[in-house]
């Protein structure tokens, strides 16, 4: 009998996540080697350059300019911007890097000298002494310099480390998942950008500009995808296409440096844009049409990190093409860029991340909430300050022909401040209304409806009517109440596993929500007992289907239910006891009338006999 050849079993998922596995760990390496090498240039190097007045950079490969110098050399004819090409005896070669002359610097002599070449081409040697307390005085950012310089490290090394994080995670926690692995992927060329230390070392400049924007190209398409991942979707692969295209122009212009390469990469930005509105759109028509709780709460998720990403993006371009810094006290201008420029790269991904693992997927109406409110009391303030400015500027300027100065915008100001509290809860009312509609209703309107129903509910039906009511808000998985000692009420779960938790967890006398992160049956429990009522109770809640914790306001409406469902339940077991008091009585007295009739009945029988 012949044997069947044997086949070899190729696991291509396997395969496919050790190769995502393999680009992580290189990418890490490259990322942690960029940690350090600017964390040295930060701790010794820009010091050793400050010391001599001077602020490095590097315009094109092999060419470090100045953008700071003392003020000796701007009197010699040197002004900042002028390109270094000799320190000491030595020139400046070809391949050499910002670090490779702040190094040279930091082992300088008490006096160096520099050769400079200005824009005009015009050479100057200067000699310059070393300096005392430049590194801490304040610079071009009206701030210290090592402060300074310690913002631009912080803002260029965290986003790469925040997006190997988010790698890492979508693989360790979803590796069978294409769209997990794909963003996996992305993110990982997102490390790379055009600041990159490889650069600094010789790599070719266009490398790390190639797999950035193939990593964008790559993101705007699993966008367009998204939740599925599968681009069944109507709509999503108009997204992928123009990603696409986008990304064949970014292969075909690499190391090209001509007129045509330059208009390609211009069409790769153009077409990027594109796929990003295409994407949003499509996202949105989705979002309205679709049913499913989850992928509605993951779209929100996507659509939270879109919006932090543009706002950053709009800072950053907004202030530096209008000059905001005029108006922004000391540095602040520079912080905030700072910290734009460090937030843009990474709030879409991590938009992506949550809705991908589905982590705090509830979280995201919280954060619209107060998104929104905070929106709207800005803009009511600033509305009102601009109408009482104007108010009583006319009013001055009638009157008394504007000799008040700048009491108008002051007095606009405290009117403005008086109206603050009276606005935020408008706002807050308002936002909540409009996003959170569930939970609003369970904080304004369920003491109403509880004290409704306490005059006409038993207490199992007062438990049925409001279970809705309070896991629609809360979005938990289930619901029990505990009256008096017994379990009365229990949806969302086997009454038996409910049962067994009451038996095996003796619910002690407390007066505030417990929330017991390790327990997986009723992490959330709400005593319940009023003033004035001897009733005492637990209202029981499940985990939620991410699960997350129960933020601040959800816990806050929580507490609000304690006192009038305690209420509502004392009123309706009291009832019940009279109702079952008064049923026991009328069968005692039917029973007493019953035998006393059968007495009578016997007593007459005899005599007529």
């Amino acid at each position: 009998m012949e044997l069947a050849p044997k086949t070899r079993v190729v696991d291509r998922n396997g395969l496919v996540l050790l190769l995502c596995q393999g680009l992580a760990f290189l990418t890490a390496l490259v990322v942690a080697g960029g940690f350090v090498f600017h964390a040295l240039d930060l701790a010794r190097n820009q010091p050793a350059a400050a010391r001599y007045g001077l602020a490095l950079v590097r315009t094109a490969p092999g060419t470090i300019v100045a953008s700071a110098v003392p003020a000796q050399a701007i009197l010699a004819g040197v002004p900042p911007g002028s390109r270094v090409i000799a320190i000491g005896l030595a020139p400046v070669p070809e391949g050499a890097t910002v670090f490779d002359l702040e190094g040279r610097l930091a082992r300088a002599d008490a006096t160096v000298a520099v050769t400079f070449e200005t824009a005009q081409g015009r050479r100057n040697t200067i000699r310059l002494p070393r300096q005392a307390g430049v590194w801490t005085a304040r610079g071009d950012s009206n701030l210290p310099r090592w402060f300074a310089s310690l913002l631009s490290f912080v803002s260029l090394e965290v986003p790469p480390l925040i997006l190997l994080w988010a790698a890492f995670l979508l693989l360790t926690k979803k590796p069978d998942d294409f769209e997990a692995r794909a963003l996996a992927i992305c993110f990982l060329m997102l490390c790379f950008s055009v600041e990159n230390w490889i650069t600094e070392l010789g790599a070719p400049p266009w490398l790390a500009t190639f797999i950035y924007r193939s990593g964008l190209c790559g993101t705007v398409a699993v966008i367009g995808a998204f939740p599925s991942g599968n681009f069944a979707l109507p709509g999503s692969w108009i997204s992928a296409a123009v990603a696409g295209i986008g990304l064949a122009l970014n292969i075909f212009s690499a190391g090209r440096t001509d007129a045509w390469a330059a208009s390609a990469q211009l069409w790769v930005s153009i077409l990027l844009l594109l796929g990003l509105i295409v994407a949003a759109v499509t996202i949105t028509i989705r979002f309205m049409r679709q049913t499913n709780v989850v992928e509605r709460l993951q779209i929100k998720w996507v659509a939270i990190g879109a919006a932090v990403t543009t706002l950053a993006l709009v800072w950053v371009a907004v202030s530096g093409s209008l000059g905001i810094d005029l108006w922004l006290a000391g540095g602040m201008n520079f912080i905030l860029m700072r910290l734009t420029s460090m937030v843009f790269p990474i709030g879409l991904p991590l938009g992506l991340l949550v809705a991908v693992l589905r982590y705090r997927l509830y979280d995201s109406d919280s954060i619209i909430t107060h998104s929104a409110s905070f929106a709207i009391l800005v803009a009511s303030l600033l509305a009102i300050f601009g109408a009482f400015q104007s108010l009583i500027t006319g009013m001055e300027q009638t009157l008394i022909a504007g000799q008040l100065g700048s009491l108008p915008a002051a007095f606009a100001a405290a009117l403005t401040a008086l109206l603050f509290a009276p606005v935020q809860e408008r706002a807050k009312q308002f936002s909540e209304r409009r996003c959170r509609p569930k939970l609003f209703h369970l904080r304004q309107e369920f003491p109403v409806l509880v004290g409704d129903l306490r005059e006409t509910c038993t207490p199992l039906e007062l438990a049925e009517a409001v279970e809705s009511d309070i896991r629609a808000a809360l979005h938990v998985r289930a619901i029990a109440m505990v009256v008096e000692g017994r379990l009365l009420f229990v949806e969302g779960m086997e009454s038996g596993l409910a049962t067994t938790w009451c038996g095996q967890f003796k619910l002690a006398a407390a007066d505030k929500l417990q929330i017991v992160r390790t327990d997986p049956v009723f992490p959330f429990r709400l005593p319940l007992m009023a003033d004035g009522f001897e009733m005492r109770g637990w209202l029981l809640l499940g985990p939620r289907p991410d699960g997350s914790l129960l933020g601040r306001e959800e816990c806050k409406a929580l507490r609000s239910l304690a006192a009038p469902l305690a209420r509502a339940m004392a009123i309706s077991l009291r009832r019940e006891h009279r109702r079952a008091f008064a049923q026991q009585e009328q069968l005692s007295l039917a029973d007493r009338i019953e035998k006393v009739e059968s007495v009578v009945g016997r007593l007459l029988t005899s005599k007529i006999a």
